[in-house]
């Protein structure tokens, strides 16, 4: 059964990478969806890391930077059992700033 794990709306960027969404993998989910808009703004820039702390000391980029159109929108799925899972975002361009939601699912 899939369900909504985590979502947050409409997330300003900033000129360097900070955290859109951050999830601690709930038992027993074994794969993960992540859904993302712009919202209308200007492009952004994304990447989702996995981590085996919640401080994401040890981490990995699971999906390098990638561009996010101006009211576009992508999905990534992931099937590896992290613990942790994050995805950043910023301006793809210095100063123009985008809005980003993101909505994680996931089933067993």
């Amino acid at each position: 059964m899939t369900e909504k794990l985590k979502e947050v709306s409409s997330v300003s960027t900033t000129n360097d990478y900070a955290a859109l969404i951050t999830l601690n993998v709930p038992s027993p989910i074994g794969k993960l969806l992540f859904f993302l808009k712009e919202e209308n703004t200007n492009a952004v820039l994304y990447k989702i890391q996995g981590a085996m702390d919640e401080d994401f000391t040890y981490h990995a980029d699971l999906k390098g930077e990638t561009t996010l159109a101006k009211n576009g929108s992508a999905y990534e799925t992931l099937s590896e059992p992290w613990l942790w899972v994050r995805v950043m975002h910023k301006a793809a361009s210095a100063g123009n700033q985008g809005k980003t939601t993101c909505k994680i699912s996931g089933g067993a």
